[in-house]
């Protein structure tokens, strides 16, 4: 108990051998605020004169713990049925069979702290990860009703000489989603267009990029990322559907909140099965990012292949400046 709003309870049995300190047992609570047993225990300081030398070489840690938390506060992120149990092998401490729900979403781990290197690693599962709607809302291009199940790795390194925590930290994996909404852009617009082409000013208007806002459906998309010293790499990213692919590389600097993303989009039509790609980039700061795009080679396909068909259909060009 370190006051009334952190309140630990629980039984167990506790072993003291020559050679074999055994704990085992179950604690639970109601409400943990994680922040604050953190902020308490970095208070304790302890003096040198107040530190004794016990003789422990030879004797052996056995810890069989578990937990049962229904509510875990880490500043403003609230985890609900959090449960784990903690057993020690050697001089190492395990984690097993971790679960927790954040809102709708699942999460599971196993990782093991090797005390001697001072480093966490473990596996980590996401189940069920909705794309935050109001995040979305603030960006130009963005997924939407997007949920991921992840599955990840990760080393926690606390010898890494870096004070910043992401430094210490290296994450590798790869997420899923079985449908998601592209919002900022609406492909299936562009698709219509470019089979009812009827003039050559409709070809022009087709890649005005004030024309193609909306929004794309999403039957599956995929991707492998990373990271490493405070930058989420994003790799094989592929989102499709049945007449479209996007492929997506690129990355996040943490530190300067900025991305830099390359969309290769490719389109399939009724008239046109094979038309090349188009790129759609997104670079800048997170809040302030520019999105432009490249359609030099679609806009040559287009144009070579339906030129004949306009050409029959209306004997002068007529251009809109505007």
């Amino acid at each position: 108990l370190l006051n009334k709003k952190n309140e630990i309870y629980g039984s167990g049995n506790l072993i003291l051998e020559k050679e074999q300190f055994k704990l085992k047992g179950k604690f639970e609570s109601e409400k943990i605020r994680l922040d604050e047993i953190l902020d308490t225990i970095s208070y304790l300081k302890f003096k040198k004169d107040d530190v004794y030398l016990v003789s422990v070489a030879k004797s052996q840690l056995d810890l069989d713990l578990g937990f049962e938390f229904k509510k875990l506060i880490f500043g403003e992120s609230n985890f609900t049925n959090v449960s784990s149990k903690i057993l020690s092998k050697g001089q190492d401490f395990i984690i097993k069979d971790f679960k927790a729900n954040y809102e709708e979403t699942l999460i599971k781990s196993d990782a093991i702290y090797k005390n001697k290197k001072s480093i966490l690693k473990g596996k980590l599962y996401i189940f069920d990860f909705l794309v935050n709607k109001e995040l979305s809302k603030k960006m130009k291009l963005s997924l939407n009703d997007a949920n991921f199940d992840c599955d990840m790795d990760f080393v926690f390194n606390k010898q890494t000489k870096s004070i910043k925590l992401l430094d210490k930290l290296h994450v590798t994996g790869d997420c899923s989603a079985p449908k998601a909404m592209l919002v900022g852009i609406s492909v299936d617009k562009t698709i219509d267009k470019i089979d009812n082409l009827q003039t050559f000013q409709d070809f022009f208007n087709l890649f005005k990029k004030n024309e193609m806002g909306g929004t794309t459906k999403i039957d599956s998309i995929s991707f492998t990322f990373s990271l490493k010293n405070g930058i989420l790499k994003i790799k094989d990213s592929l989102a499709s559907q049945k007449n479209l692919k996007i492929k997506s590389i690129g990355n996040f600097s943490v530190y300067e909140n900025k991305v830099n993303f390359k969309n290769q989009i490719f389109v399939k039509t009724k008239k046109f099965e094979n038309l090349p790609s188009f790129n759609v980039m997104i670079a800048g700061p997170k809040n302030d990012y520019k999105v432009s795009y490249d359609f030099a080679e679609l806009k040559s396909s287009v144009l070579s292949n339906g030129i004949n068909s306009l050409l029959k259909k209306q004997k002068k060009i007529v251009i809109d400046p505007n």
